[in-house]
């Protein structure tokens, strides 16, 4: 479910220098479009991501008999995938759906209103937890501490306003307002298990909080979460409320522009009532199946997860995980008048369970007043992978459409089944919407 998702806070450094598009002010509030816009219902915006410092589609999803089946599968050998991973292996799929958006120009200040929903999950992967899955020997042991997920949803407003306060200077700032849909984190300080000819010994020491109007989960007769009956009813309420702020300055020196911003500063609260907290602790022992002396098998196969992990309820108390921000900064050079700039960005994100950043060189085309395109390269952090990566953005913004596509990550080799390849870093922007009028000034 972590790996598949489709994901909240993506954001496309491509479009960082086109003057054209809206999605730039994602990346800071004080950057306003040639044009102010309405979107349209459905198209308006669209974005997804994927990214690992090692996770990639292809060692993930292996072609097996003409069909691609998941690394689990029997017939996956277990060498080839596990070469391909790193000791600590973290992802973050992000993905966001704008409903609504507007920007407009009154006066000199630029207005902007956003509602978006958006989806954020995360993950920390110890090397341990693949080795057991695909190698689970009698007499080994597998120390799997550290392994954590964590995955929200949220329905998000923004009301944003910029203006030039004096001759280049332009400040920027966006209020949000968070409405919390669902929120799951599970968590192990410790999560020993030992594999004997017949039964699994398993140590724990682990946390699993869900908030969710609507939803709840049951125990089984021995009192432990029962995750193959979970029910859920019709959500009456937002789990959750938060508020952020982004701030942003630009300043435009003739020669170079420069540009700052602090984005998701604030904090989300998940509600007593609607958190369901579970503990796994303790030393217990699994014999659903027996395992041979040097053989090799899948631990998966006729067990449960709630088999390996028991976590039994606990006393709730309201939530307040840490939002994922970011700080972003920029410098653009003009080489051809408008026609042309170089520039570099360098972006610090900062998640609930890991951080990264980025740098990146972007090059921006803009031949005319209603179409401009941008290539860039980065290459991240060591926290993300050391992956360098080529990105490509269009926009096309007559007077009757603004059309945006774009990625940082260039999809550079694909299998027949088209599964991207040898690429850990994966995103994709589109978007529609009317142009409404230029600034006056």
């Amino acid at each position: 479910m972590v790996l598949m998702s489709s994901t909240a806070f993506a954001q496309l450094t491509s479009s960082y220098f086109m003057p054209g598009s809206t999605f730039r002010s994602e990346l800071n509030p004080a950057f306003r479009p040639s044009r102010g816009y309405i979107s349209l219902p459905g198209v308006g915006g669209a974005s997804a991501a994927f990214m690992s410092n090692s996770l990639t589609l292809d060692n993930l999803f292996y072609p097996v008999d003409g069909k691609l089946v998941p690394f689990l599968n029997s017939k996956v050998e277990a060498q080839p995938f596990l070469a391909s991973l790193a000791e600590e292996n973290n992802l973050n799929a992000l993905a966001n759906v704008n409903v609504f958006a507007l920007g407009t120009y009154i006066g000199r200040g630029f207005l902007t209103l956003d509602f978006d929903i958006k989806t954020d999950v995360q993950a920390n992967l110890p090397y341990e937890l693949f080795d057991f899955l695909k190698n689970s020997q009698s007499g080994h042991s597998y120390g799997l501490a550290g392994t954590s997920l964590s995955a929200a949803v949220n329905a998000e407003i923004a009301l944003g306003y910029s203006r030039e306060l004096f001759k280049g200077f332009t400040l920027g700032v966006r209020g949000k307002y968070i409405g919390g849909v669902g929120y799951a984190k599970m968590n192990f300080q410790q999560l020993d298990l030992a594999l004997n000819e017949d039964a699994w010994g398993i140590s724990s020491d682990g946390v699993a909080e869900v908030a969710m109007s609507g939803m709840r989960i049951p125990t089984d007769a021995d009192g432990v979460w029962d995750f193959d009956n979970i029910e859920f009813g019709d959500p009456q309420h937002l789990a959750g409320t938060g508020a952020a702020i982004d701030l942003g300055v630009t300043y435009d020196l003739g020669f170079a522009r420069l540009s700052a911003s602090v984005l998701n500063l604030g904090f989300m609260k998940w509600d007593e009532q609607y958190v369901q907290r579970g503990v796994a602790s303790g030393t217990y022992t699994y014999t659903g199946f027996d395992v041979s002396e040097g053989t090799t098998s899948n631990p998966l196969e006729g067990a449960n997860f709630d088999d390996f992990v028991k976590f039994r309820p606990t006393e709730a108390e309201g939530l307040s995980p840490r939002l994922t921000s970011n700080v972003v900064l920029g410098a653009e050079v003009p080489l051809i008048t408008n026609l042309l700039s170089v520039g570099a960005i360098y972006n610090i994100t900062m998640r609930e369970l890991y951080n990264s950043s980025q740098l990146t060189l972007a090059a921006t085309l803009t031949p005319t007043r209603w179409l401009s395109a941008s290539a860039t390269y980065s290459s991240l952090g060591a926290q993300a992978g050391s992956s360098e990566n080529f990105g490509l953005a269009l926009n096309f913004h007559p007077s009757w459409i603004n059309l945006f596509v774009g990625t940082d990550f260039m999809i550079r080799e694909v299998t027949p089944q088209f599964v991207p390849i040898h690429q850990n870093n994966l995103n994709l922007y589109f978007g529609v919407s009317m142009p409404l009028a230029r600034s006056k000034y």
